[in-house]
């Protein structure tokens, strides 16, 4: 199996203090070629389990026209892609989880060059201290 390579980093949500509400990031245009993404969200000071996200990722075809959340079909699919996220989570070893991704390999029209990514992302329960990152794989 042939390991993907990172072809662009973009700092898509600053680093900053979010209060209860949702946040929009993008969109951004996906290069032709490109084959994956992962949104990379700084958990560090995600520690409080009463801390909930959703993240949800969003693609459209036709340079934001449409978009696979409003004009789901199956052109578009997987998206709309959607994780929760809680404060406080560990991994199998107890320790905090520092980096929590949403990633997904293979989004539909390698060829298109009229791709577009944006995400959403709803915070509730106490303030979330974080920063985002969109890796676009190829």
């Amino acid at each position: 199996m042939q390991s993907l390579q990172v072809q662009s980093t973009t700092v898509v949500l600053p680093q900053g203090t979010y209060a209860d509400g949702t946040y929009h990031l993008g969109p951004a245009a996906v290069p032709v070629g490109i084959t994956g993404f992962q949104l990379a969200l700084d958990g560090s000071q995600m520690t409080d389990p009463t801390l909930t996200i959703t993240v949800s990722a969003d693609l459209s075809l036709d340079g934001g026209a449409t978009w696979a959340s409003t004009n789901p079909g199956p052109a578009t699919n997987p998206f709309p892609i959607t994780a929760g996220i809680q404060g406080g989570a560990q991994n199998k070893d107890g320790t905090p989880l520092t980096t929590y991704y949403i990633q997904q390999i293979g989004i539909p029209g390698v060829a298109n060059a009229q791709r577009m990514i944006r995400a959403t992302v709803v915070v509730s329960g106490i303030a979330l201290v974080t920063q985002g990152t969109l890796l676009l794989l190829q």
